[in-house]
């Protein structure tokens, strides 16, 4: 497994699983009013962990930037049209369970800017 891969893969591990609290899978259901949102959120924070990596890694190029918003318009419509369907989203919120939720935090923020 090449030094790229791996990093893909930690990145894949810590944006969608470890930075998505169960919170922000309960805001991702189609009852929330404003889920397509949330969803968009989460896979700018998955995009961001994923550039991240790569680049503290030293694989950063511009064929490498030229990636991110394709990766993200592709993780938003997986996980827009996994959000659609509620017995996914069940499973995922019985997988995290009580979680804190740091996105509260800056929920206050981005409010003040009409985004949620």
């Amino acid at each position: 497994m090449s030094y790229l891969s791996i990093l893909l893969l930690l990145g894949h591990a810590l944006g969608d699983f470890y930075l998505q609290p169960g919170c922000l899978v309960n805001r991702k259901q189609p009852s929330n009013p404003k889920w397509p949102r949330w969803v968009a959120l989460h896979s700018l924070i998955y995009t961001a962990v994923l550039a991240a990596l790569v680049a503290l890694g030293g694989g950063a190029s511009l064929w490498m930037l030229a990636w991110v918003p394709p990766l993200w318009l592709t993780h938003f419509l997986v996980d827009l049209f996994k959000s659609a369907y509620p017995s996914l989203a069940a499973r995922l919120r019985r997988r995290f369970p009580g979680q804190k939720c740091p996105i509260r935090a800056c929920h206050g923020f981005l409010r003040r800017w009409r985004f949620f």
